[in-house]
């Protein structure tokens, strides 16, 4: 099996052409310029034209794109730090879907929560600047010289006072750049690549991609899943969606993590210390194996992780602490009333479960922080439960208590269970 992997990442080492490199684009006639009538908080029309002499920064971005809005602090920042040299432009696009009213409200919400104004100069709906410079993804940024020629296009993380300097003071800079991926296809593929032939195709690039999103996508033919691709994510959750699929009774108490260095695998940390781990340690993926081997697509991906990355993960049976859940009380009390299935068990103020299964209490167990072992379910309940609890579940002897006036009792025993260790290669 090794083989074929082999073959298939000799494939893909075989050169294609490259994306098309847009040309720099100087800014023509002031009268001709891209002008923006909708700004934000005013009526004044604006030119890119007015800004000849200084660096011209675009900032694409929409509402509901969460890392467009958590920079708006640091661009009025640097905005602020670099006055008369540097002009900032927020554009919320038509295509976006919002509105002025939302644009608005989305100003005024940070307003409060910074407990400062936003002074940003600001575009709505526009449609002329977002056709000049087509891109997929948000957040979007394009650097324009003095003179207006484009310098390049690029994620968040190179939005920094450091590149600013050194643009302005006329330093070579080595951008990574942002080319945005259609992610329909296999990744990094082009229009030449026979879709209706390929038999098997795998990518992995280790490093954040400003080019692709975050999050995953199936890949389908006739209805049939045969390929995953998962970007910008950490090797530890590449795993975890694997074993997810291929071990789907498996909590993540059951999921171990026995290796020298943990902080590659999994982000630890929210604040700016992320830009910089996340160019090191994120992973993009694409899988895809024929369609008449569908069922064999998870135990394929996880072996290609396991060749592949400097990590080993596989199934052991581990003697461990555990909890066993019985019940002693009353099927009366317990057997459900209703019709409607509603799980509000993480619920912070009176959680509760009507017309659920028994395996949905032991989910939200086993999934709890507050339980520091697995939850092994030895009730026989097979019939659909109502639980009401007065107070919440946010620490095991709440959890202990809540579950005892309905009969419930959690042991503490040693079994030998089935576990995935995730741990370093050392072959």
């Amino acid at each position: 099996m090794r083989l074929l992997y082999v073959l298939a990442m000799l494939w893909l080492c075989v050169p294609v052409s490259a994306q098309t490199v847009k040309k720099q684009t100087a800014f023509p006639a002031r009268d001709t310029t891209i002008v923006f009538t909708q700004t934000l908080r005013s009526n004044k029309t604006i030119s890119l034209a007015d800004y000849r002499g200084k660096l011209v920064i675009l900032d694409f971005w929409a509402s509901w794109c969460a890392p467009c809005v958590k920079s708006f602090g640091k661009i009025d920042t640097l905005q602020e730090k670099f006055k008369d040299r540097v002009q900032f432009v927020l554009i919320n696009s038509k295509r976006s879907g919002d509105t002025r009213a939302k644009v608005e409200a989305v100003f005024k919400s940070w307003e409060q929560r910074n407990g400062r104004p936003l002074n940003l100069t600001a575009v709505v709906e526009d449609t002329v600047a977002v056709n000049r410079y087509p891109h997929l993804l948000l957040p979007h940024y394009v650097w324009l010289d003095t003179a207006g020629n484009l310098i390049t296009e690029t994620g968040a993380d190179e939005v920094n006072a450091a590149t600013i300097e050194a643009v302005l003071a006329g330093v070579p800079v080595k951008f990574e750049g942002k080319q945005d991926q259609q992610t329909e296809a296999p990744l990094y593929s082009n229009s030449d690549l026979p879709k209706d032939q390929l038999q098997q195709y795998a990518l992995l690039l280790k490093g954040r991609n400003a080019g692709l999103p975050s999050g995953n996508r199936y890949r389908v033919t006739n209805g049939i899943i045969h390929g995953r691709a998962i970007t910008n994510n950490s090797l530890q959750e590449l795993y975890n969606i694997v074993v997810h699929k291929l071990y789907p009774k498996f909590s993540a108490k059951q999921m171990l993590l026995e290796v020298k260095d943990s902080l590659p695998l999994h982000l630890s940390f929210t604040d700016s210390r992320y830009a910089e781990w996340s160019k090191e340690h994120l992973y993009s993926l694409d899988f895809v194996v024929p369609v008449e081997k569908a069922d064999l697509l998870y135990p394929l991906l996880l072996q290609y992780l396991n060749d592949y990355t400097a990590l080993e993960g596989r199934v052991e049976e581990r003697l461990m602490d555990c909890w066993l859940l019985r019940f002693t009380g009353d099927s009366l009390q317990l057997k459900s009333k209703q019709q409607k299935t509603v799980n509000r068990l993480a619920a912070r103020e009176k959680p509760y479960l009507q017309n659920g299964e028994m395996k949905a209490l032991v989910n939200f167990l086993n999934e709890s922080e507050a339980v520091d072992f697995p939850v092994l379910d030895e009730t026989g309940i097979l019939y659909r439960i109502d639980l009401e609890f007065a107070n919440g579940l946010e620490t095991f002897s709440a959890i202990e208590a809540a579950l005892k006036q309905y009969g419930f009792v959690l042991e503490k025993v040693q079994r030998s269970i089935s576990v995935f260790v995730l741990r370093d290669d050392v072959r």
